[in-house]
């Protein structure tokens, strides 16, 4: 007889523990996280939908030195009140053919030494100097697609991507 007394009291137990865990409510504080807007934290674009490759005077220095190289102004906006750090960029060009050069990869610490810092401060634009080599094994023109991954203030991750003709 105490079989049938022990499941009905622990489905008793259960019934008021579920109401009342569905009636209470926890009021925000404000040492709570509070959720930050899904948007985007940057914008990246270039300052030219297209660019120019340029000779760089050294004939056959591939793969050490790539013919051509183009000249890319890589624009970052930080769109939101918190400044954005960019951690990685990463270029490669393709020409018509769809022949690829090698990636280049530019990290924070190489970034940092090109740029003196690779912080674009909140509500505000940066432009970026890029070069990327063009040339080897492939035609001059093409275009070039540049990757921007970035972290902000709040650790949060961002990509984006841009692309750029080379004529």
């Amino acid at each position: 007889m105490q079989r049938s007394v022990l499941p009905s009291s622990i489905a008793l137990l259960l019934a008021i523990s579920t109401v009342s865990c569905s009636s209470t409510v926890v009021p925000e504080s404000p040492t709570q996280p509070t959720e930050l807007s899904a948007g985007a934290s940057a914008s990246f674009s270039t300052a030219t939908p297209t660019v120019v490759a340029q000779s760089v005077g050294h004939a056959g220095g591939c793969p050490a030195i790539a013919p051509f190289s183009a000249p890319i102004q890589l624009v970052v906006r930080v769109n939101g009140g918190v400044n954005v750090f960019i951690t990685q960029i990463q270029m490669q060009f393709t020409d018509p053919f769809r022949i690829e050069m090698p990636q280049v990869t530019l990290t924070a610490p190489i970034l940092t030494k090109q740029f003196g810092t690779a912080l674009v401060e909140a509500r505000s634009t940066r432009t970026f100097a890029l070069t990327l080599p063009v040339g080897c094994g492939t035609d001059r023109k093409g275009t070039a697609t540049v990757r921007v991954d970035t972290r902000d203030a709040h650790g949060r991750n961002q990509s984006g991507q841009v692309s750029v003709a080379v004529r």
